[in-house]
C-alpha cells in the first residue's frame, strides 16, 4: 500500500516530468518582493510589466532524485511517484502503521523499483558498501502474483 500520489496516467506523468526536467526552480515575484527574492538567493531572469521572473538552482539532492526519476520515465514506467513526500507502508502493527519515505518509486507489470537517494554537496570518500542510490527491484514473478499484493 502506498501513501502518496502516483502518476498513473500519461497526463500526470508528463506534468510531473515537466516539473522535474529543469535543474532550477522558477518563480514570479511582485515588484515589492524584489529585495526579498534577492535576499533568498533568487536570480533575476527577466522583468515583466507588473512582475519579476526569478530562478534558483534546486538543492543537489533534489537534482539527483529528479535525474533518477526522469530515467524511469524515459524507460517507460507507467506508474511513478509524484513529488518528494511519497511513502510506502512497510509494516502494519497493532500500535500503528510503519511507513518509509521513498525518493523514487516506479512499477510496471513485471517490476517494482524503489530508490533512496544519498547525496552530498562535496565529493567525499565512501566505503564500497555504501552507494549513492539504494535501489530495490522486486520481480512480481519471484515474490507474488500482483504488485498490489506485494504492498499489503
Amino acid at each position: 500500500m502506498t501513501i502518496g500520489e502516483v502518476a498513473d496516467t500519461p497526463a500526470k506523468r508528463v506534468a510531473e516530468y515537466k516539473k522535474r526536467r529543469k535543474p532550477y526552480l522558477e518563480r514570479t515575484f511582485r515588484p515589492d518582493e524584489n529585495e526579498y527574492a534577492q535576499a533568498q538567493g533568487w536570480e533575476l531572469v527577466r522583468e515583466n510589466k507588473a512582475s519579476f521572473r526569478y530562478r534558483k538552482l534546486r538543492e543537489f539532492d533534489e537534482q539527483l532524485e529528479n535525474e533518477f526519476w526522469r530515467l524511469l520515465y524515459e524507460f517507460g514506467y507507467p506508474t511513478l511517484n509524484i513529488g518528494r513526500s511519497f511513502q510506502i507502508v512497510v509494516a502494519d502493527k497493532q500500535d500503528g502503521t510503519v511507513t518509509k519515505q521513498i525518493d523514487v518509486f516506479g512499477h510496471d507489470d513485471e517490476t517494482v523499483i524503489i530508490g533512496e537517494c544519498k547525496a552530498c554537496e562535496k565529493r567525499t570518500k565512501r566505503s564500497a558498501s555504501k552507494r549513492h542510490w539504494r535501489i530495490s527491484i522486486f520481480s512480481k514473478v519471484n515474490c507474488c502474483s500482483s504488485t498490489e499484493a506485494f504492498w499489503r
